[in-house]
């Protein structure tokens, strides 16, 4: 992944590579209204996006995994109590 999921007790950080300008985002958990996993499609192509609602903020990532590390991901998201919402047509089974 080019992007790194951390879960912790009180946040959630988002660690991306080294050549972006900015290089993590955190998200304190109590902020976080829920996420929501969709497909996004374009004209030059598409994938899986995470989105993080806030009560002030919408931000989205794009998520490069395979199904299993996906699975996983929202599991982890699940058991740190947050709210996850997977768009139907994102087959993970």
């Amino acid at each position: 992944m080019l992007k790194n999921f951390q879960i912790y007790e009180e946040y959630l950080t988002v660690k991306r590579p080294y050549f972006f300008k900015s290089f993590n985002h955190t998200f304190q958990k109590d902020s976080i209204e829920k996420i929501v996993f969709k497909i996004s499609a374009t004209k030059i192509g598409g994938g899986i996006n995470l989105v993080v609602y806030q009560k002030t903020l919408i931000t989205s990532f794009q998520v490069n995994c395979t199904k299993q590390s996906l699975k996983e991901l929202i599991s982890n998201l699940e058991n740190a109590d947050i709210n996850v919402d997977v768009v139907k047509n994102l087959k993970l089974d």
